[in-house]
């Protein structure tokens, strides 16, 4: 059989049997691939509807916690400028006439209350926007949204709206309105509730006639007894505009959409979020689908009754199908809901579609299965037809111009006389390689040539990319480096050897109190400190001279804290060209790091005074038990020594007559006991200064108790540092509420501080306690005949790392560390000039409440 012959029937039986595997394999597929599509669009159907709506739900979830950040910023901006402008008082001889309306059932009274002034301004009763408000408009001015200052109402807490810039529906501002301490339907308002409590509420509420994101704060007497007040801020829910349309925007399926309901009282089954905006506020509680079943009623249930809990993978979604007929239709339509409810805004949240969106699919698949399977068939059919004509006009094609090229070959090498290859056979194939070889001889040189020709371009090419893809990358990367060094909080500058800035990042201009598209290029650094010279031991000459990095710390008029570094960059030469200098503000690192250091020196003391606790405690505790026994033993034998003195007379006892220590026997037994009771004592104060309790410890104390503790830990430091030293401690003081370690630690500081102060030891320390009715506070009071605080320094003593007394090791943390420990008290520490020299500090400590009330 012939080459062509064998090579026609080869192929025609290779695409037979592949076509026919083909057409077997997709017959058997089809149904499978069917039932197992449709399956699948409605799984993904209801996956996809319910990660739409746990979507939502972390919408809502991030807005609601960005929201709530917001808010505590603004309440603490609102505290501050309340707090500014001067206290809160209220005049009782000046008395205003209000109508109070309730903010719910809006039911009116008529009540008058004293005159509400915030520092020397009253705030009037202004219900116009026209007319600025104190300290209301001012929080909206700086923060946005809205302010109110409440006035409490009576003994039972109901808050009335004394200055606001909440608009009423009349677009009047809503003073005069109130928030009940009970809600109409009885329960109690958890907002009055919560600052009655004395507490901050956060959250959502309903503020006159809409619901807002709000923060109210108790406002307190001056005495700090009595809640008289309320701070709020709040924005209102409706305002989210980007919520609402980013929910709004949300398309399930072809037709289907994202809806949002209220879930609990008033706001039950109304909408708070519709389709395109157009049906928000409307009441659909009661809604039949065409079943006559309350669908609305039943997705509610549900939301409500998913558990509320810290979610740590998914949010939990329930779903809900119903049939639903929309005007126009012929009959109704299968829809599918997800649902999830969000608690902290009562929002019960809805995605739904109608199961037949995806019905188009599952029928465009089906069809396209059944034209791909008839397709298939088809091709099948042409395809044998057209294998068997391919077969042989293929076949044709290869052979015919083989047996032509053979003579074509032969021709070409017929120029080259010299050159014969043998030639074995008489097949086509045979006669083909002869050509071949021939043609192959005569065209070696040429191919040499064009290869040639073609690994030069193909470096060229290549060169070309190469500096295309090199200048693209500098380009990138010089974009890159300059974005990260203005993303640097330092100060950076790159000076020449002149001084001048040749480039600068963007936070070396925005710390200069500049614009950050200030250009600082040209001009001399120093100019900015404006001088017009160099500055002393300037670091950036420093660094030029000697080639090697520098650094420094300055202290700025502010008082922070700059580390200045300066980096040479060098040329090939190993020659300074240009410095580049980093300024970074160091103030917060030191005193972390300062006060990190006492923390593990006041740990180490604590440890060394609870070993010599153990030390000291188990001797000296023998001895008390043992003085006891001895003094008994000692009386006994006194008896057979007093008839030994009556018989014999005086005699000799311990190297002393008898006479003699008769007399100093008992008073040496008490000194000991004294002395023994006297190092317990020290023991027991060192325990209590070193132990290290947490900052929130509340116990009830009398003030004298660590004020006596620690006179006695620093008994030796005052004797050494005066000969008239005095105290003056009031009787039967109330008690007061905190930690009494933390006001001993803060005694023992005033104390070190006063004996530290005195030029010798005939200047005086006295120390006094007592009770001001005024304030109705306890008074820790240390006056000292120093050197007294000079006037500059008084702003600044409680200052972090402030300190006279840096060459004696001083830290500038003793002063800090009080005045919060007597903030964290809610007491007040003050300095005054003790004439005719010296200082007087004063610690005001408020009395306990439950004892004052009783």
């Amino acid at each position: 059989m012939k080459i062509k012959t064998l090579l026609i029937s080869k192929s025609f039986l290779i695409v037979v049997l592949t076509i026919f595997s083909i057409i077997g394999a997709l017959s058997y597929q089809k149904n499978s691939l069917q039932k197992n599509f449709n399956v699948e669009i409605a799984r993904l159907g209801q996956e996809r509807v319910s990660k739409i709506v746990q979507n939502v739900y972390l919408m809502t979830k991030a807005m609601s916690e960005a929201v709530e950040h917001t808010m505590a910023y603004n309440l603490r901006v609102a505290e501050e400028i309340l707090t500014k402008s001067g206290p809160v008082t209220f005049i009782p001889e000046q008395k205003v006439a209000w109508t109070a309306i309730n903010q719910y059932s809006k039911e009116s009274i008529q009540i008058s209350l004293p005159k509400v002034y915030v520092g020397n301004v009253w705030l009037g009763q202004n219900s116009s926007f026209s007319t600025r408000a104190p300290v209301v408009d001012k929080v909206k001015s700086l923060v946005g949204g809205t302010c109110t200052i409440f006035q409490r109402m009576n003994k039972q807490g109901d808050m009335l709206r004394v200055a606001s810039n909440v608009e009423k529906q009349d677009g009047s501002r809503a003073i005069g309105t109130y928030i009940p301490r009970v809600n109409p339907d009885g329960t109690p308002n958890p907002v009055i509730e919560t600052i009655m409590q004395g507490k901050v509420f956060h959250g959502r509420a309903y503020v006159v006639n809409a619901w807002y994101i709000t923060a109210y704060q108790p406002i307190w007497d001056a005495g700090g007894k009595e809640i008289t007040g309320v701070l709020y801020v709040g924005v209102k829910q409706e305002n989210l505009t980007s919520l609402r349309h980013s929910i709004m925007d949300i398309v399930v399926g072809s037709t289907g959409y994202v809806f949002v309901l209220g879930g609990k009282g008033a706001q039950k089954g109304h909408y708070i979020i519709s389709q395109n905006g157009a049906r928000d506020g409307e009441d659909i509680l009661d809604s039949k689908d065409s079943e006559g079943n309350l669908f609305v009623r039943s997705i509610i249930d549900k939301a409500l009754s998913i558990p509320q809990k810290a979610f740590n993978r998914s949010i939990p979604v329930s779903i809900e199908k119903y049939p639903w007929k929309n005007p126009g239709e012929q009959k109704a339509r299968e829809k599918l809901a997800a649902i999830t409810y969000f608690a902290p805004w009562d929002w019960v949240i809805v995605a739904g579609y109608y199961l037949d969106d995806f019905r188009d699919v599952e029928n465009r698949a089906e069809q396209a299965i059944d034209e791909m399977i008839l397709s298939v068939y088809l091709i099948a059919v042409l395809a044998l037809f057209f294998a068997l004509i391919a077969s042989v006009v293929t076949a044709q094609r290869i052979f015919s111009p083989l047996e032509k090229a053979v003579l074509a070959f032969r021709e070409m090498s017929s120029g080259n006389l010299d050159i014969r290859l043998p030639v074995s056979g008489n097949d086509e194939i045979s006669q083909l390689g002869h050509a071949f070889n021939d043609m192959a001889q005569n065209l070696r040189k040429v191919t040499a040539s064009r290869d040639e020709l073609n690994s030069e371009i193909a470096i060229r090419k290549q060169t070309e990319e190469s500096l295309i893809t090199s200048e693209n990358n500098h380009r990138k990367l010089s974009q890159e480096f300059a974005t990260v060094l203005d993303g640097i909080q330092d100060s950076l500058l790159l000076l020449s050897p002149d001084l001048k800035i040749i480039w600068a990042n963007k936070n070396a201009t925005i710390n200069r109190g500049l614009d950050e598209h200030t250009s600082l290029t040209g001009s001399s650094c120093y100019h900015w400190y404006e001088r017009n010279e160099p500055c002393d031991n300037c670091l950036v000459l420093r660094c030029m001279e000697t080639g090697l990095p520098q650094k420094t710390t300055l202290k700025t008029a502010q008082g922070k804290l700059m580390g200045i570094k300066a980096f040479p960059i060098k040329d090939a030469s190993g020659n300074v060209i240009n410095v580049i200098e980093m300024a970074s503000d160091i103030t917060e690192t030191v005193r972390l790091r300062e006060e990190a250091t006492r923390n593990s020196q006041l740990a180490s003391i604590g440890e060394l005074a609870a070993g010599m606790a153990h030390e000291i405690n188990n001797p000296n505790g023998l001895i008390i038990l043992n003085l006891s026994t001895l003094k008994a033993a000692l009386l006994d034998a006194l008896e057979l020594l007093d008839e030994r003195f009556e018989q014999e007379g005086d005699f000799q006892f311990a190297g002393l007559s008898y006479a003699r220590m008769r007399e100093e026997i008992p008073e040496l037994l008490h000194e000991m006991h004294n002395g023994a009771q006297h190092i317990r004592r020290i023991v027991e104060d060192l325990k209590d200064f070193s132990r290290q309790e947490a900052a929130g410890v509340n116990e009830v104390f009398e003030l004298n108790t660590p004020i006596e503790a620690a006179i006695r830990l620093v008994r030796n430091t005052i004797k050494k540092s005066t000969d008239n030293f005095s105290t003056r401690l009031g009787s039967n003081l109330p008690s007061i509420s905190g930690n009494p370690q933390r006001i001993e630690q803060v005694a023992i500081n005033l104390l070190v501080n006063a004996a530290q102060a005195l030029a010798d030891n005939s200047k005086s320390i006295s120390v006094a306690t007592y009770y001001d009715e005024i304030s109705n506070s306890c008074v820790f009071e240390v006056k000292d005949e120093g050197s007294g605080i000079a006037d500059e320094h008084l702003l600044h003593v409680t200052d972090p790392f402030f300190t006279t007394k840096r060459e004696i090791g001083g830290t500038g943390l003793g002063l800090s560390v009080s005045a919060r420990i007597i903030k964290e008290h809610r007491g007040e520490l003050s300095f005054e000039k003790n004439h005719p020299q010296g200082t007087v500090v004063k610690v005001s400590l408020p009395v306990t409440k439950d004892l004052d009330n009783a």
